[in-house]
């Protein structure tokens, strides 16, 4: 277990995963990192795992837009809305 203390809550590994993930990632990246974390651990990798890891980036994604102001953000938020949808639908398999 990892303690993700930004949000003084246990939290999955694979959130922990997700976040070391530069930007949104690609398939390829999601895979690669989910592997390099099984060799490390013993952890099993499967395509389950895999989506998980990009349940979480999801899920980060929707948490920084949401404490986002778009006053102070706009750029960011905008990439972040126009690009996600699109994003999403290449790493969902």
């Amino acid at each position: 277990m990892l303690f993700d203390w930004e949000h003084c809550t246990s939290a999955s590994p694979l959130l922990d995963l997700a976040i070391t993930i530069p930007g949104l990632g690609s398939p390829e990246d999601f895979q690669r990192v989910t592997e390099t974390y099984s060799e490390l651990t013993g952890f099993e990798t499967s395509n389950e795992v895999v989506q998980r890891v990009v349940a979480a980036k999801a899920w980060t994604v929707v948490e920084l837009l949401f404490g986002l102001r778009a006053d102070q953000h706009a750029t960011l938020v905008d990439y972040l809305v126009t690009t996600f949808p699109d994003w999403l639908e290449t790493v969902v398999r």
